[in-house]
């Protein structure tokens, strides 16, 4: 029974995690070169060809790329 309510509670949390995963709203080329998964690009998680021109991207010059600063990429 123990095993029953165990596994059941840990599907309703897995489905949870899956339906915020759908829900996600992270730019295509940030989910690309994110590595860390903090919804930003750093410098070492960039291609060569971003690394290249990662200053002229990385508008307010924070050290990293955002998602408003990849839709200014447009």
């Amino acid at each position: 029974m123990l095993k029953y309510i165990l596994f059941i509670v840990l599907f309703f949390f897995s489905s949870l995690w899956s339906v915020e995963e759908n829900n996600s709203t992270t730019h295509p080329l940030i989910k690309k070169f994110d590595t860390n998964k903090d919804g930003k690009i750093f410098y070492t998680e960039a291609s060569k060809v971003l690394q290249d021109d990662f200053c002229q991207y990385d508008i307010n010059q924070d050290g990293y790329i955002d998602e408003v600063e990849v839709e200014a990429l447009k």
